[in-house]
């Protein structure tokens, strides 16, 4: 057989499934603080049972274990973590989380962008900001989508803001491809999947969240904005993920035509109004 069909699957390293986190802006803080963060998570296929019964007893060890007893199922959120325990046993289980995350040898990537009123003006949406850092996300995993068949995970919020800009941007550059060729695309696709969505029944989405919400912290902390006596303590504990860390920045776009040095190699950092003219 020959043509486009004929392309086969790129073989290489087991599929990896990139679970993600988006994070809004934290309207406690000054405006000028306010940003749109994705988190992502890279995780072997081969190991999620593993990820999972680790996570599991980390949740089981923090809520207390009774002989004979299953308590109800715990959901975790990092934001609003085991309501009914002290801070000593948060802090203890989002360790416990940065550790499972280092000691699988987890890939950690954000994105984010600076929430300013000209980037909303272009975008319109914190939606369509989150679809441009799953862009430049993707554009950081070149070398490994090279060889790695990988599948965005997103935890849904069933809006279709979010569909378009995750799901969405998938399905348009199939439709690109099928009309004008794969050679129109800017990176090679071969080995990108779908994008799945979960709920937050997902471990591998709970532990992206947890990982997103240390990150934020540590942002935090380096920006000098004060912080609680919890949130000081989880900075310490957001240090422990460095060795996952692949990239993680919030960026301030630029809104000016590129100088010719620019390589547009990872994530975007220009965008420029369109105006229309009648001339």
């Amino acid at each position: 057989m020959s043509g486009p069909w004929s392309r086969r699957t790129k073989r290489g390293d087991a599929l990896k499934f990139l679970y993600m986190d988006e994070t809004y802006p934290d309207r406690t803080l000054p405006p000028a603080a306010w940003s749109v963060c994705l988190t992502g998570m890279l995780v072997p296929a081969d190991r999620h049972h593993e990820i999972r019964a680790r996570f599991y007893e980390a949740v089981a060890d923090a809520v207390g274990r009774n002989p004979n007893t299953v308590p109800p199922v715990t959901k975790i959120h990092a934001a609003a973590l085991l309501p009914d325990a002290d801070d000593d046993t948060r802090v203890a289980f989002l360790d416990r989380a940065a550790g499972i995350i280092t000691g699988f040898d987890l890939s950690l990537y954000r994105v984010g962008y600076r929430r300013t009123r000209i980037l909303l003006d272009i975008f319109k949406t914190d939606g369509a900001i989150l679809g441009i850092a799953f862009g430049g996300m993707l554009e950081l995993m070149s070398a490994e989508l090279a060889t790695t068949p990988i599948w965005p995970v997103m935890e849904t919020n069933w809006s279709e803001t979010q569909d378009l800009a995750f799901a969405g941007a998938v399905q348009f550059a199939d439709h690109i491809e099928a009309h004008l060729g794969a050679e129109k695309l800017p990176r090679d696709r071969t080995n990108l999947g779908e994008v799945l969505y979960s709920t937050k029944r997902s471990i591998h989405g709970a532990l992206v969240d947890c990982a997103a919400y240390l990150l934020n912290v540590r942002s935090l902390a380096a920006q000098g904005r004060p912080l609680s006596d919890y949130k000081r303590r989880l900075a310490v504990v957001a240090d422990r993920l460095m060795p996952a860390i692949r990239f993680d920045e919030v960026i301030t776009m630029r809104h000016e035509k590129p100088p010719p040095s620019y390589s547009g190699t990872g994530p975007y950092r220009f965008a420029v109004p369109i105006i229309s003219s009648n001339l």
